[in-house]
């Protein structure tokens, strides 16, 4: 039954096809059965009646005896022997017509007998040829009445009756396959039919009953998931309609058309709003102009995927206003294809987003304010706990799996009566607040106190639904207090105390040295050149350096003194109750420090690499140079830039002088900020010659800073102020663009100068917009980027090497050559010359200055040029002073040199004197040359 329930369609037509097929060959059979029963009994009777006609192969002489034999056959009602002519021989009638014979062939076959039987009549005729005795044939027509009717007609009412019970049945099947039909098929489909008009009047929400798995069923499924779909979609639809029309008519929704040069061509009128811009001023602008840096490489995929995709895109973006303020905007959009030759363009809708923004902000907050160091239960008002956050994990023990669908007083000590609890709940359900402390037990057994918040939240009707808890653990944030304490006074690298500390305790000693007459010693360490090692191997190198230097000054001070990290590569150490005497104190200071700058000086071997490092020391002593620890730290520092300054690695004693020389720096500093404004520096320039061929080939812009009371200043008295003031990248711009100025200035002129080159500290370099200023300060002055060349130290490509061969990449894809200069100081690397693809490679003075007296200075040389000719990389010389070290790097293949042989660096005016003059001098080589030649000759 399940089965026919399931497929009623296919099952009524199979059995209605089975019914029909059965009742046909039913009904075949019989008719087969009755005629082949009808041929038996007329058979039987024609065989009789060829019986009697055999009677009839008589001799022609015998024709009285047929005639007697024919008239005494009482069944026989007509009968003629006729011969092959004609001749009657024998002839019976008994009052009946002769039968219509069949026609009766020219030569009869002895075994062609022929038959007819009348139903109506019952008259059964026989035609039979008869072979003579005497040779020739005849015929005989015989008609008889035999009883075939009666089985006959007993066989054709059988056949009837069959015929009829088989129609009957057939009739009770019909009748039982149309219920079916009407039952599982016709009243189903009339019931879909009728739903289905339904859902076509647009009642799509009507849904049809599925009787199974059956043909019915899946159309009733088929039809409820047309109906379905069309509903969602229509809803959809108009869920779709309601957002464009509000996105439309909103106050905060902008429609902007831009072009392929992305410049706005269309806006509406509110664009003006969202942005701050008038409608004058963004018409020159695109959107390229407004999104906020952080959110252009978003920006650029979106527009990208505009090109090839042709449904709507959206995205969201920060976009800068006028006033420079940060919006959020939701951005639709789609390339709207032009016909003809017209440029498409993109259609975008801005809407502001700010205020979703701002709540997910709030959303995020509120989920970090949940997890906060201050434990939350929450629980329903039943007092069932259903959700704590990890503070509370973190305070008892319990985790939130063992929390959740426990009750609240699963941390109850036992320390609390009745009544106090009592007292809680009252107030809890008065005022909907509950504050104060109270003593819970952990999970470990452990009882602790705690100040505890619970405040009971309501719905609507003022029913209490929820409990939410606070509570901190008193005993905890104690202990934590005392870990805080500790952390604040401790380096968290080097494992030292750190500046508060160490505050602390020289106040203390500087007090104890005062009452007890005694000395004690202020020590102010610095690393040198630690920058440098930061810049070449990483910070993270640098802080290993640190700790090891820590760990070395640890094994030199006494128990007694304080050693101390006060940040960066600054170390500071106090030594306390050295002598009364202040000599005798300072050599025990003496001693120790020149043990410590010793001990620091030795190779450090970190991360497989090996490397050494100097320290400058100061030294101030207390009370004497001062009982004020501000005063005796700027004493020990104002010590310790004094060594920097006596060459470093090297400890000096405070004195006033030195405050003198720091006061001084002090100034320096403030008249650096305003050297720009006042335009106080200078350029002065140092030509670059052909090694070879003595021809110019260009020069190198040096800084000079023109102070109004002290004169022409040195950059190394004021770039390492500089670069602690944060000017070096203004001083930097100013420097090329003066440069650019300058070079522009001389070729108008038409004089030669093939080049000019430009110092760029890494600061500057590093600047993310550094190659648009730099083309743009060149080209505002007219000059060209190929007369500029650039100098970097390999320092700009130890935090990020890809960077920085990607903007080198930048810089001379526009025609800017980049020389690496001071190469060889440091920590320079091979490397570098292949990933930095630097065009120009400029060997530092320390190098050239050994040529003449050192072999391995030569050796470096001639690797360091060979390896630079095969990367086509041309090698500049600084520093070259005799005649002796620029035929040495002649030899070497060098290619260009620099230095006081040829020129110091010579102010503006001096160098047009000579580049005027350079020409007379180098005529004057060329025929020292030429003479020279021939005489060798």
């Amino acid at each position: 039954m399940s089965r026919f329930t399931q497929q009623p369609l296919r099952l009524v037509l199979m059995g209605f096809i089975a019914l029909v097929s059965t009742v046909t060959f039913a009904s075949a059979l019989l008719l087969s059965y009755t005629l082949t029963k009808q041929n038996t009994i007329l058979e039987e009777a024609r065989q009789r009646s060829s019986a009697q006609l055999a009677l009839a192969r008589l001799d022609q002489d015998n024709k009285l005896s047929l005639r007697h034999y024919l008239s005494h056959q009482s069944d026989l009602l007509y009968a003629i022997v006729t011969t092959s002519e004609g001749q009657t021989i024998a002839l019976k009638t008994k009052g009946v017509p002769q039968p219509q014979q069949a026609p009766i062939p020219q030569e009869p076959e002895p075994g062609d007998v022929r038959y007819t039987y009348d139903q109506e009549q019952q008259l059964l005729t026989v035609y039979q040829p008869i072979p003579w005795a005497s040779g020739y044939t005849g015929k005989a027509l015989l008609t008889s009445t035999f009883d075939v009717s009666a089985p006959i007609n007993t066989l054709q009412d059988r056949y009837i009756r069959d015929a009829v019970f088989i129609c009957l049945i057939g009739l009770v099947g019909v009748w039982s396959v149309a219920l079916l039909m009407q039952r599982y098929i016709t009243q189903p489909l009339e019931k879909l039919t009728s739903n289905a008009e339904q859902i076509a009047k647009g009642n799509y929400q009507l849904k049809n009953t599925v009787t199974g798995n059956n043909e019915v069923g899946r159309l009733a499924q088929a039809l409820n998931k047309i109906s379905h779909t069309t509903y969602s979609t229509l809803r959809d639809l108009e869920q779709r309609h309601q957002q464009l029309h509000e996105f439309l008519h909103c106050g905060l929704v902008a429609m902007v058309v831009e072009n392929e040069q992305e410049q706005f061509i269309d806006f509406s009128s509110n664009m003006p709003d969202l942005t701050g811009y008038s409608a004058t001023e963004l018409s020159g602008l695109g959107w390229k102009d407004l999104i906020h840096p952080d959110s252009q490489p978003e920006f650029m995929s979106f527009k990208a995927l505009l090109s090839f995709q042709q449904d709507d895109i959206e995205t969201e973006v920060q976009i800068l206003t006028k006033q420079r303020q940060t919006l959020w905007l939701s951005l639709v959009g789609k390339e709207l294809k032009r016909e003809g030759n017209d440029a498409n363009v993109m259609l975008f809708f801005a809407r502001s987003i700010q205020q979703r923004k701002q709540q997910e902000i709030d959303l995020r907050l509120s989920a970090v304010a949940f997890e906060t160091q201050e434990a939350i239960v929450i629980s329903d008002a039943q007092t069932n706990i259903l959700k704590v956050n990890k503070a509370f994990s973190r305070i008892t023990g319990y985790s939130s799996g063992e929390a959740i669908g426990a009750r609240t007083n699963l941390l109850q000590s036992g320390h609390h009566n009745q009544e106090f609890y009592q007292g809680m709940w009252s107030q809890l359900k008065q005022q909907g607040r509950w504050q104060g402390e109270i003593w819970n037990r952990k999970k470990n057994g452990q009882t602790y106190p705690q100040w505890q918040t619970i405040t009971a939240v309501k719905n609507e009707t003022g029913r209490v639904t929820h409990y939410i808890a606070c509570f901190q653990d008193i005993s905890e944030r104690k202990r934590a207090e005392e870990e805080i304490r500790q952390l604040a006074y401790y380096d968290e690298l080097t494992g030292l105390p750190n500046r508060r500390m160490f505050y602390q305790r020289l106040q203390q000693a500087v007090s104890a040295s005062q009452r007890n007459d005694n000395h004690g010693a202020l020590i102010f360490i610095d690393l040198d050149h630690f920058k440098d090692v930061n810049d070449s191997l990483g910070h993270l190198f640098g802080d290993k350096l640190l700790q090891e230097v820590s760990l070395r000054l640890s094994e030199l001070v006494r128990t007694e003194d304080t050693l101390a990290r006060l940040g960066g590569d600054e170390f500071v150490i106090m030594l306390e109750h050295l002598d009364n005497d202040y000599d005798k104190a300072a050599d025990a200071a003496r001693q120790l420090c020149e043990r410590l700058i010793q001990s620091l000086s030795k190779h450090y071997l970190i991360d497989q690499q090996t490397l050494r490092v100097s320290a400058s020391v100061g030294i101030s002593l207390f009370p004497s140079d001062s009982d004020d620890i501000d005063d005796l730290l700027r004493q020990a520092d104002t010590a310790m830039y004094k060594s920097k300054a006596s060459g470093r690695s090297t400890l000096r004693f405070f004195s006033h002088e030195m405050q003198n020389q720091a006061n001084a720096r002090l100034q320096l500093r403030s008249d650096l900020e305003q050297a720009i404004n006042n335009n106080e520096f200078r350029l002065h320039l140092q030509p670059q010659i052909d090694i070879k061929t003595r021809q110019l080939v260009g020069c190198e812009s040096l800084l000079r800073w023109q102070h109004p009371q002290r004169g022409l200043i040195g950059p190394a008295e004021f770039l390492t102020i500089a670069e602690e003031s944060n000017l070096i990248i203004q001083i930097g711009e100013w420097t090329l663009n003066k440069a650019s100025q300058i070079q522009q200035q001389l070729k108008n002129q038409d004089l030669s100068n093939k080049q000019i080159s430009v110092n760029i500290h890494p600061k500057h370099f590093r600047c993310p917009d550094f190659v648009d200023k730099t083309l743009k300060i060149i080209t505002s002055n007219g000059a060209s980027p190929k007369d500029i060349c650039l100098e970097i130290t390999e320092g700009v490509a130890i935090d990020n090497l890809q960077e920085a061969a990607h903007k080198i990449s930048l810089l001379q894809e526009v025609g800017i050559k980049v020389a690496i200069d001071d190469f060889g100081i440091g920590y320079s690397s091979l490397s570098y010359l292949v990933n930095l693809q630097a065009r120009e490679l400029k060997l530092d003075r320390s190098f050239i200055s050994q040529l003449s007296h050192k072999r391995e200075a030569r050796l470096m040389v001639k690797n360091l040029v060979s390896l630079a000719h095969q990367l086509n990389i041309q090698v500049v010389a600084e520093g070259v002073e005799t005649e002796q070290q620029r035929q040495l790097l002649a030899d070497l293949n060098c290619d260009i040199l620099q230095g006081y042989l040829e020129s110091k660096p010579l102010s503006l005016a001096d160098y047009y004197d000579f580049l005027l003059n350079y020409a007379q001098k180098l005529d004057s080589y060329k025929q020292q040359q030429l003479a020279s030649n021939c005489f060798t000759i």
